[in-house]
């Protein structure tokens, strides 16, 4: 008998050791798995955090912008009868600066350099008023008003450095209903 009981404790003491082994490895599994199971639960909660507060820019229309072109179209009731189109070069410069305050100030510069006279025509103004936007209007007020239209209702796209203002002015004369439609080009003056 005690021969049988030591062939039973060599088989099975080696796998008693081995179940023990197995037994520490897994025991030293899950205390390792729990901590790490914890750190990923509170990193995937302070990532999720993250995304609430992520704030999407709009671009601003405050800052100067110069001139590129712009496109006059002449609408007689409601048919296109004529188109303008003129790049902006050194001969012909506008800018228009919106504040943060709703003020604006526009500046003009021409050179007629066609005119019959040896003396090149130059105008330059300069106007200022006040500007609101709501969605894609653009409400733009002039202080200085030669008529009594100083208040012009556009619609305007603007991105990073681009802005496109599009003003229709709606009339009627002895031919009929009339309309102009100018689109302006301008990029942000850095």
């Amino acid at each position: 008998m005690i021969y049988i009981e030591n062939i039973l404790l060599g088989i099975l003491h080696p796998l008693g050791s081995r179940l023990n082994l197995n037994l520490k490895y897994i025991i030293m599994r899950k205390i390792l798995i729990v901590p790490c199971l914890f750190l990923l639960l509170i990193l995937a909660n302070s990532c999720s955090g993250d995304d609430d507060q992520v704030a999407i820019e709009t671009p601003s229309l405050v800052g100067k912008w110069s001139g590129v072109d712009y496109r006059i179209e002449y609408f007689n009731d409601g048919e296109k009868e004529e188109e303008e189109f003129t790049e902006n070069d050194e001969n012909d410069i506008s800018t228009v600066t919106f504040k943060s305050d709703g003020t604006f100030s526009t500046y003009q510069y021409e050179v007629n350099t066609l005119s019959n006279s040896s003396q090149p025509e130059v105008f330059e103004e300069t106007l200022t008023g006040t500007y609101s936007t709501e969605g894609d209007k653009l409400l733009l007020s002039f202080n200085e008003q030669e008529n009594d239209e100083g208040t012009f209702s556009s619609t305007f796209t603007l991105s990073d450095d681009k802005l496109i203002i599009q003003t229709t002015t709606e009339y009627s004369d002895f031919v009929g209903p009339q309309s102009t439609i100018v689109t302006s080009n301008l990029e942000r003056t850095k």
